[in-house]
């Protein structure tokens, strides 16, 4: 006991340089880390940005790049460029398990890890300012306690968004919304989201949302405002910038749901001649589009191989040339 207590008198007398002390241990821990979690994803240091911008070049998602590392699979990457000399407002759309929500998540993770001094999973030298708040309304926002639906939920969400837009007079506010304007009546559900992307824009906050409400997709298309810009995630989580995509229920039930044949055939029934037409362009543009790309890679590499047996053969023929000198 009597030795306890000499080393607690001890200690006491040194309670400040040992606070200190743990300070600069956990400082330079928490720089250990973030070095560490670059070395892991492959990371970028990123240039930030007085401004408000996003810009990336084949960004992945961070949690996914980590699990990569740990053997997991490799995630696909995209690129983005939102704020200063472009859009000011993202509106991604696409099929069911498509994608569409990792990509905002990735990108509002991005401005999360600029805030924390660390490096983004992505290419090249990513370019991103700094966000204040960051706004995400992702996933179910209800609460049977509080008397409140998912809807509503949302809605709160949004409308703390808009509020922190209009006093902001600082720092850019990032908003994040997933499936804007669903959960409701279809038209109400658009118009009250194309009002909300309309005033956050409005009072320079930047936004990420992803919908399948067709008006909020034709906002992104509408050549007279350039403030919004629409993206497509397509098959094999790739984002197109400058379409829409198709939500395509029918086709996710069909390969992703292990939905009822007979179900599927009656609801094909339901939709109209117009509606399945519709459907079945969409995804014939993105057969067609995939077909393209792949003939281009080839192509690419076609070339490629042909620029090498060139230098090849100028490297054969100096060669002799030199010899017969």
């Amino acid at each position: 006991a009597a030795a306890l207590r000499e080393c607690g008198t001890v200690l006491a007398r040194h309670a400040d340089e040992l606070r200190c002390a743990l300070e600069a241990v956990g400082r330079v821990d928490a720089c250990r880390a973030r070095h560490r979690f670059g070395l892991d994803v492959e990371g970028s240091l990123p240039l930030v940005d007085e401004g408000d911008s996003i810009e990336v070049r084949d960004a992945r998602h961070a949690v996914l790049a980590l699990r990569s590392a740990a053997g997991g699979p490799e995630p696909k990457g995209n690129d983005a460029a939102l704020g200063q000399d472009h859009a000011r407002c993202l509106v991604i759309s696409g099929a069911n398990a498509g994608g569409k929500s990792v990509w905002l998540k990735t990108l509002g993770l991005c401005a999360a890890l600029v805030r924390l001094g660390a490096p983004i999973p992505c290419r090249g030298e990513p370019t991103i300012g700094v966000f204040d708040p960051v706004f995400a309304d992702v996933g179910d926002a209800q609460s049977a306690e509080g008397n409140v639906s998912t809807y509503v939920g949302h809605l709160r969400v949004a409308a703390a968004a808009v509020a922190e837009a209009r006093s902001s007079a600082t720092l850019t506010p990032l908003v994040l919304l997933d499936e804007l304007g669903s959960g409701t009546d279809a038209a109400q559900g658009a118009a009250l989201g194309r009002a909300v992307l309309e005033d956050l824009v409005e009072h320079g906050a930047l936004v990420v949302c992803t919908t399948h409400a067709r008006p909020l997709k034709a906002l992104g298309l509408q050549e007279d405002d350039s403030r919004f810009r629409a993206a497509a995630m397509a098959p094999g989580f790739k984002c197109i910038e400058g379409r829409a995509g198709e939500s395509d229920a029918l086709e996710a039930a069909r390969t992703k749901a292990d939905f009822p044949p007979e179900l599927l055939e009656r609801a094909e029934v339901l939709l109209g001649d117009d509606e399945r037409r519709l459907a079945t362009l969409a995804r014939d543009l993105d057969k067609a589009r995939e077909s393209a790309e792949a003939a281009e890679a080839r192509a690419n590499e076609a070339l490629a191989s042909a620029r090498e047996a060139e230098a090849r053969a100028e490297e054969r023929f100096l060669a002799v040339e030199a010899e017969a000198k």
